[in-house]
């Protein structure tokens, strides 16, 4: 992506072309789904600009999956017990909770915490599927987070 401070992995407009044609939608339905126009799509899809997370909160809403399109993972794996499920879920809301009181002043839209959620969701599940522990890929979370929040405290 073209800002400096990117988090999205490179790749990201390819990825959500993929999405968007795996799902069998045109630029103008996908658009149409989330809520753009047809040339904001076009330029998320050639990394012209960067989506909000409104736009990601709605995409993931309509079948794409988060993880892949922001990070380029994928997990292979869904068929959790639901009583693991619901553990798993316990823990990332949890630890959701923890990274907007610490980091965003208390406050997270809906659309943010959504996007978060799949996110992390997601990369637990695969950190599960490659023989890591939930609670060491939830780690990894809180640690990248503690981190972000004492420098923007030092600045």
């Amino acid at each position: 992506m073209s800002r400096r401070y990117s988090t999205v992995a490179s790749g990201f407009g390819d990825r959500l072309r993929e999405e968007r044609k795996r799902l069998g939608l045109s630029q103008k339905d996908f658009a149409e789904r989330v809520g753009i126009a047809r040339l904001a799509q076009l330029h998320y899809e050639r990394e012209i600009r960067e989506p909000r997370t409104s736009y990601l909160s709605l995409a993931g809403a309509n079948g794409v999956n988060l993880a892949y399109l922001l990070f380029g993972e994928t997990a292979e794996i869904d068929n959790q017990a639901p009583e693991e499920a619901r553990g798993l879920e316990r823990k990332i809301f949890d630890l959701i909770d923890q990274y907007v009181a610490n980091c965003c002043n208390g406050v997270l839209s809906s659309e943010g915490r959504f996007v978060l959620f799949e996110v992390i969701r997601t990369h637990c599940l695969q950190a599960v599927h490659n023989g890591q522990s939930v609670d060491e890929s939830l780690s990894a979370f809180r640690e990248t987070w503690d981190s972000t929040a004492s420098l923007h405290e030092q600045q």
